[in-house]
């Protein structure tokens, strides 16, 4: 999907513009709905003077359909009597371009327009003609935003293929290729014994030279060691203390945001160390290290705040407090496109990697006073927030055939809920297999036409609730049990 010459094709009926003299009518539609896209810069193409006639008229006209990335239709009783506006149609739908039908008043489409039009969500003037318009604007710069976004994957996709293209071209002999890999290991064995060897010679040195500050740095550590035992004590106590009021009352870092009047909440990750994946042959465990701070979503987005963004509601269960539900992948992306114009900020989907971070509850164990004093990798509870599902997750034996309200069950460590159960959740990245290699802030731009979906809904069993579960599905399709939520990098907090 390329960037085109033109935003906008305009198809229209000669009639509705100018009279038989060649005059523009004064207020016809297809003048306003022009002011209308150049107000909001909006590029676009039309046969205004109408001097092309014939095999040039159509040459015009099909070169120009292809430089459009939106086919504009105006739907009045002249363009459904043209012959020329059919064919038009017949060759937007031909290049796979946006249609979007524009219907100035109530004449039903003929059987030519019908064909390749019946089933398209239309833009409706009689009702509200200002409203009308917006709702175009609206529309037009939805979907321009979606191509730039996937002209900018189509980018990464083919820079991540021709670097992997001159990787292969660079090693065509193995022979060779192995040789120089064991020289290297040998190099570097003898490099860390010279090393070590230096590293002891030196010890030795330092010892006779300073020994006596050797012999107190001991008694000091002794001192700190006592010292740590009894903290360590009085720290298991105090955990004991406040750990029901840390996880039952929510001391969580949580930041709110607002966008036209409504609130909403998302909990600060802190950067750290994890080991992602559990074996499965597409999801092999491997260290992941997340560099960045960042923030998610506390709950799944809500049909408040979707409605208050987008201005309507796909959802087939339906609450305010429930999240939205039957939106694909590609509408987030609008979702989010819009919700960045109207807070001037940088929201997105998380990572895969983020979103098994913040399920497994950070790198941090609670439950464990060590952490306290001992940095180490967390070992992931089955499900996100506890081994029992029906503690945290609405699923198949919980689920009663629908989505229920955010918060309605305890969140996990972090203060997260609903990332086991309740609805599939899209994320950032393209699906691939996993590597057993250590990788750095991952996030999949390659070549898969499937986009990565995590934690189970309330139609699935308690297998796909888990925390490492990997699932996928195509970006383009809605289901009532796919939902999302949010993530923003601390730096555009």
């Amino acid at each position: 999907m390329l960037l085109m010459e033109y935003d906008v094709f305009i198809s229209y009926a000669r009639k509705d513009y100018v009279t038989e003299e060649g005059t523009v009518i004064p207020g016809n539609i297809v003048s306003q709905i022009k002011d209308v896209l150049m107000n909001n810069d909006i590029s676009f193409w039309f046969d205004e003077e109408g001097v092309y006639s014939g095999d040039e008229f159509a040459k015009v006209i099909v070169q120009n359909i292809k430089k459009a990335s939106i086919f504009l239709f105006i739907s009045t009783k002249n363009s459904n009597a043209s012959q020329w506006t059919s064919k038009e149609i017949a060759t937007a739908n031909h290049f796979k371009k946006k249609i979007l039908p524009f219907r100035y008043d109530d004449t039903p489409y003929n059987d030519a327009v019908m064909l390749h039009i019946a089933d398209l969500d239309y833009v409706s003037y009689q009702k509200n003609p200002q409203k009308a318009f917006s709702r175009l604007v609206l529309s037009i710069k939805d979907y321009l935003a979606y191509v730039k976004v996937n002209s900018q994957f189509r980018y990464d996709d083919a820079t991540h293929m021709e670097k992997s293209d001159t990787a292969v071209n660079e090693c065509t002999d193995r022979t060779e290729f192995n040789a120089k890999i064991d020289r290297n290991l040998n190099n570097g064995d003898k490099r860390k014994e010279a090393a070590t060897k230096k590293r002891t010679i030196l010890d030795l040195l330092k010892i006779k030279k300073v020994y006596l500050v050797i012999i107190g740095m001991s008694l000091l550590i002794v001192v700190v060691f006592v010292c740590t035992k009894f903290i360590n004590r009085y720290l298991q106590h105090f955990h004991k203390t406040i750990s029901h009021v840390y996880h039952d009352e929510g001391i969580y870092d949580v930041k709110w945001f607002e966008v036209n009047g409504v609130k909403f909440p998302m909990i600060k990750v802190q950067a750290g160390t994890f080991l992602m994946g559990d074996n499965d042959p597409d999801a092999i465990q491997h260290e992941v290290t997340l560099t960045k701070d960042y923030y998610i979503g506390q709950t799944e987005v809500t049909q408040e705040l979707w409605k208050t963004v987008m201005g309507s509601n796909p959802s087939k269960f339906k609450g305010n407090d429930y999240p939205v539900d039957n939106v694909s992948w590609e509408d987030c992306i609008k979702f989010i496109t819009r919700l960045n114009l109207s807070t001037n900020r940088k929201f997105r989907l998380p990572t895969e990697a983020e979103w098994e971070y913040a399920a497994g509850g950070g790198s941090e164990d609670l439950d464990n006073p060590e952490i306290l004093i001992d940095t180490i990798i967390k070992v992931k509870p089955v499900y996100s927030g506890n081994d029992t599902l029906s503690y945290v997750g609405w699923y198949k034996e919980t689920g009663d055939e629908g989505t229920h309200a955010v918060r309605s069950k305890k969140p996990n460590k972090l203060g997260i809920y609903d990332m086991s159960g309740n609805l599939w959740e899209w994320c950032q990245d393209r699906y691939v297999s996993y590597s057993a290699e250590k990788v750095t802030d991952p996030v999949e731009t390659g070549t898969g036409d499937k986009r990565v979906r995590r934690g189970g809904s309330w139609r699935d069993n308690s297998n796909c609730c888990r925390v490492t579960f990997r699932s996928r599905f195509k970006p383009d399709e809605r289901r009532e049990w796919h939902g999302f939520r949010l993530a923003l990098d601390c730096l555009e907090n």
